[in-house]
This record gives structure tokens, sequence and C-alpha cells, in this order.
């Protein structure tokens, strides 16, 4: 359920919604040795409610406000604790000439999976029903610039996130899942480019640096992405080409990844097209390292596809 309020200079949304979630899992597992076989039968749901207000308030034509809160209430069928998490933030906005200033805090957080929460035989992780979800505040900046002729976007943002009550799972521990006591933070810098050609064909770059509090790189220190949609007579094509810095995690160096992606469609009518896409072409997409492996394992397989779509 929603409703907006409107007037000359300001804008109230208000809504809620409910959400249940159930899951039934049945069948076997062994241990890691395969000698015994456990049997598996679990069950457990989630009723979800949550409620939210969004104000938006016009300073002037160039100056902008917006603050929002959210509250979520979980209830669970069995063993869960119940819990209420809040989130809130305040942005603002402000319009020079082609040029866009925006600033942001957000308080946040990270919603917990079931398998964390509830596991009675604890295969294949132990789980912990007393867990608290990841809070997170979030302080986002940005720039952004448009010529005149709307073919040049520049953009520079800078995102500085704090966590409290990160999860690490300790498997020596009674519950295995827990909250670290230890808060961390992390640090984005994204400049972003687009060219736009025509209203059909332009091309976009993001170029990511990112940097923790932990002296661990979890993930590459660097990144870059290119992307181009193009449109030729009944022809639409996509093109991404992603490029991830090396890094070493668990003393396992994981080399640098090019990831690239492509495809094609050809559009027969308004209502029929088939397409050919490919994925990580090169077969030198993104791994990760785990504990107790000795090698990095990719994320993404190479894949080729090939679709029909028809509209009615």
């Amino acid at each position: 359920m929603e409703k907006k309020f409107q007037n000359d200079a300001n804008t109230l949304f208000i809504g809620s919604f409910y959400k249940y979630k159930a899951f039934t899992a049945e069948g076997d597992y062994y241990d890691t040795a395969l000698t015994y076989r456990h049997q598996n039968q679990l069950s457990n749901s989630l009723n979800l409610v949550s409620l939210y207000a969004e104000d938006t308030y016009a300073v002037n034509d160039t100056t902008h406000i917006l603050a929002s809160v959210k509250g979520d209430f979980f209830r669970y069928q069995k063993d869960v604790k119940s819990q209420n998490e809040y989130l809130a933030k305040i942005g603002f906005v402000k319009a020079a000439g082609r040029a866009r200033f925006k600033f942001s805090y957000s308080k946040t957080y990270i919603p917990l999976a079931f398998y964390q929460l509830y596991n009675p035989q604890n295969i294949p992780y132990r789980a912990n029903p007393q867990l608290n979800a990841p809070k997170m505040d979030l302080f986002t900046t940005g720039v952004y610039y448009q010529d005149h002729s709307k073919k040049h976007k520049f953009s520079l943002e800078f995102v500085h996130a704090t966590l409290k009550d990160t999860l690490v799972y300790d498997p020596s521990t009674v519950y295995g899942w827990v909250n670290s006591k230890e808060d961390i933070y992390k640090e984005l810098l994204e400049m972003g480019y687009r060219y736009k050609f025509d209203l059909d064909n332009k091309i976009v770059c993001n170029i990511d640096f990112g940097r923790n509090s932990k002296d661990t790189n979890f993930s590459p220190a660097f990144e870059t992405t290119i992307r181009a949609y193009n449109r030729y007579k009944k022809f639409d094509f996509y093109n991404e080409l992603i490029y991830r810095s090396s890094y070493t995690l668990y003393n396992i160096y994981t080399k640098a990844s090019l990831d690239f992606t492509s495809a094609v469609k050809y559009n027969y009518s308004n209502d029929f097209s088939v397409g050919l896409r490919g994925e990580n072409i090169l077969n030198r997409g993104f791994a990760l390292p785990y504990r107790g492996v000795s090698y990095a394992i990719p994320v993404t397989d190479q894949k080729f596809f090939l679709n029909m779509e028809y509209t009615f």
C-alpha cells in the first residue's frame, strides 16, 4: 500500500508492505569424510512487515533536500529471535548550471539469510539463531556534469562505509556464524564517463578504486568497466569489458581478470527477435580465493546463449 502527497515545494511518499518467505529442505548430506550420511528435514518461515516514508523538499528550483525512514519487523516461525531493524537517510542535491552536487548519509543494515540463522543439524554450516544483522553507516558525495549538447556526461563519486557486527564464520565456536566485535570501514572512489552518439548508440566507462581498514584485501583494489550500446538497422549490439586488478587473499595470489561479454540481437519485427550472447568469452573472468582451497575459484563460467523472444 502506497500513498503520495504533493504540493508546490514538498512531496511526501508513505507506504508499507508485507512479505512471507518459507522453505522446506529435504535431502541427504554426508560428512567431509563421506563416511556418515545425515538426513536433512528442515522448515521455517518468516513474516516481514515494513513501513516507510520519504519526503522531498524543494528549497528552490536548484536545491532539494530528501529524507526517508523505514522500519522492517522480522518474525520467524520458530527458534530464530524476532528482530526490528530501522533505516534512515538524509540527502542534499544542488544544481549549478550544468553541474549537480549530491551528498547523502544513510544508516542501514544487511539482511540475514536463513542458512545463517536456522539449521538445527548444522549442515553444511553451523547456524546461529541469535545473530544480529550487520549495520552500516554510509556517506556518499558526488559531482556530475553534462555538457550543453548532452553528449558528454562526467561523474565523480566517493563512498565511505563503516560496518558494525559484520558476520564471521568460525567453525571452532559453538555457533559457527558470529558477529565480529571489530568495526571496519570501506572506501570507494568512482570516476564515470558517458558519450552519447545518438539515441541508439552510446559508450559508458567507469573506473573504481577501493580500500578497507583491514590489511587483508578481500577484493581487487582497482576495477574498470567499459560498456557499449549500439544499433544498426534491425540489429542491437551490446559489448562489456571488465578489468579487475590482481590481489592476494589467504596467501593465494589471484591474477588480474579480463571479463568480456558480447551480445547481438536481430529484431525481425516489433514482436519477435532472436539473439546470440557470449559471457566470459576470453575465459579470463574474475576468481575468488577460499580458505582451505589452494587456488582461486572462477566466479563466472564461459557461456554462450542462443535466445528467441516473442512479445504478445
